[in-house]
């Protein structure tokens, strides 16, 4: 039984000054990114071979370079030898602007009752200065709480990981997913060498959701060792793409010959095969 604590996202951006080319050294270690589709208003988009994401829009400078690093990423900048704390503090020394940064806590094996968790809200068995409490359920035996509004600054979401996952185990996630303001003033706060993650994270979503159901109180006490999300098996992912992704694409295909997501699809594969761009020395992504 364990559980552990760590950043899962992390969103900000830059504006294209002399000493933010560190940080982007640092995201992108060997030097190299790709096209990818660009999103929130940007028209230019590309990515290292960790999986961070940098956008950009070359008509309006002032809109600088957006960066995305989700929890994969992190993992293997971890790997590399680049701490998600300091990352942190990287980000922070250059001024960067946070936008919006995930902490999760996983519990594995711990006996989670998400049923039982909803059922007490559901009851009004609960206290805390979250308005809104929903789920969602899905066949796959996905089972998502949702504590607040997406639109806020402060949002959780309690999660069945291993159905998400497509494995089998007892593995669940608390998220809290802080935007705008917010996320600025826990970037500081967590960049901080004695910040303790575990207290931070669980104290601010016990604000938002208290109640009596054992499994949450459990999950909401338990120490937590502090680490990067745990990746899925190799062959989990091959079993998802074989059972899942290809047959989706294959009926998709059928129905829709001249889909502009299948040409999509076949132009990233063969980019993915042949060449690469190489990230040129300067925070500059345009020229």
């Amino acid at each position: 039984m364990s559980y552990s604590v760590a950043l899962d996202w992390l969103s900000f951006t830059l504006k294209g000054l002399a000493d933010e080319t560190d940080l982007l050294r640092l995201l992108t270690p060997d030097g190299e990114v790709h096209p990818i589709t660009p999103r929130n208003g940007y028209t230019t988009a590309r990515a290292s071979n960790v999986g961070v994401q940098f956008h950009s829009n070359p008509d309006r400078p002032e809109m600088g370079v957006h960066v995305i690093v989700a929890g994969s990423s992190l993992r293997m900048l971890e790997d590399l030898g680049t701490s998600t704390r300091k990352l942190l503090q990287i980000a922070i020394s250059v001024h960067a602007k946070v936008s919006r940064i995930d902490l999760a806590k996983d519990a594995k094996n711990e006996g989670i009752s998400l049923p039982h968790i909803y059922l007490a809200c559901e009851r009004r068995e609960r206290t805390g200065t979250a308005q809104k409490i929903n789920e969602r359920r899905d066949p796959d035996g996905g089972h998502t709480i949702y504590v607040g509004s997406w639109h806020s600054d402060n949002f959780v979401r309690l999660y069945n990981k291993s159905a998400e996952q497509h494995i089998d185990g007892d593995w669940f996630r608390m998220e809290l997913v802080c935007q705008s303001d917010v996320a600025k003033a826990w970037a500081r706060v967590l960049a901080s060498p004695d910040a303790d993650w575990n207290a931070l994270l669980c104290g601010k979503v016990r604000k938002m959701l208290n109640t009596n159901v054992d499994s949450y109180n459990r999950w909401l006490g338990g120490e937590a060792t502090e680490g990067l999300p745990q990746i899925e098996k190799k062959s989990d992912r091959e079993a998802w793409i074989i059972k899942q992704v290809i047959p989706a694409v294959l009926e998709h295909f059928r129905n829709v010959p001249n889909s502009d997501a299948i040409k999509l699809l076949m132009s990233s594969l063969n980019f993915a095969s042949g060449e690469r761009f190489a990230l040129i020395d300067t925070v500059d992504f345009e020229k």
